[in-house]
């Protein structure tokens, strides 16, 4: 994982990670397992960092530190 983790205000997480077609970021819900979340994977992780920061940033998401299990 990228080490950049956003929390919306409902309690859901979203991180960078890589699926098995390549990095994307991705969604854990409060409750329930982590989902792929990026319209497309990208080749690289510093693609799937700056589209999740983008993404962030419309949305309003808030940065934390760490994933919240």
């Amino acid at each position: 994982m990228s080490g950049l983790y956003y929390k919306d205000d409902k309690g859901g997480q979203y991180f960078v990670g890589t699926s098995d077609r390549g990095w994307t970021f991705f969604h854990r819900p409060k409750a329930g397992r982590p989902v792929r979340y990026g319209a497309k994977p990208w080749a690289n992780k510093e693609e799937a960092v700056a589209r999740l920061k983008e993404f962030a940033r419309l949305h309003k998401l808030t940065q934390i530190d760490r994933l919240e299990i």
